[in-house]
C-alpha cells in the first residue's frame, strides 16, 4: 500500500510540473525577450535588430503595445 502511494504521489508531482511547465505563454516569451533586449549594448541591438530585420520583418523588438515592461 505504502508503494502505491508513494507511485501516486510521483505520477500526481510529475503532471503538476507538466502543466506549470506549459504555463509559459506568449506574454511570458515577451517579457523575458523585452528583459533581455533592454540589457543588450546599443552595438549588440543593432546586430540583434539586423538580424531580426533579415527574418523579414516577422520578429520585431520594438513592439511597444505588447511589451509588459516599457
Amino acid at each position: 500500500m505504502k508503494l502505491f502511494i508513494a507511485r501516486l504521489f510521483a505520477i500526481i508531482l510529475i503532471a503538476v510540473s507538466i502543466i506549470d511547465a506549459c504555463a509559459w505563454s506568449g506574454p511570458g516569451h515577451m517579457t523575458v525577450a523585452a528583459i533581455a533586449y533592454r540589457d543588450l549594448s546599443p552595438v549588440e541591438r543593432q546586430k540583434l535588430d539586423a538580424i531580426l530585420e533579415s527574418l523579414g520583418g516577422r520578429i520585431s523588438p520594438n513592439r511597444q503595445k505588447r511589451n509588459p515592461i516599457g
